[in-house]
């Protein structure tokens, strides 16, 4: 119970667009602009590569970036999806290490 609330605390601090924002802001060169739709005027559960659960609750549960020739980090927002079950980032340059907020989901 205690880590179930703790990760609902968590995802009702920032939420699942913004924090997805967050992902692409950290992501520096985006050659293909693969992410160039990711933005506040569609539905993040639309944006590519995002999968989300099925209504009412509709939560991101899948992040796939992969083969997209990315450049940049992962940003520690990734630790705000509070409902992620895969996360899929191959093919890409991405540095620096893993964010804590990850090992928290």
């Amino acid at each position: 119970f205690l880590q179930l609330y703790f990760i609902h605390a968590r995802s009702l601090l920032l939420p699942e667009d913004k924090a997805l924002l967050g992902i692409k802001s950290a992501i520096t060169h985006d050659p293909h602009n693969c992410l160039s739709s990711w933005n506040s005027t569609t539905h993040h559960c639309t944006w590519p590569g995002v999968i989300c659960s099925s209504a009412p609750n509709r939560h991101v549960i899948s992040l796939n970036i992969s083969f997209l020739d990315l450049t940049g980090t992962l940003s520690p927002d990734i630790g705000f999806l509070g409902n992620l079950q895969s996360l899929y980032i191959v093919g890409n340059t991405l540095s620096g290490g893993i964010p804590k907020s990850l090992s928290q989901l």
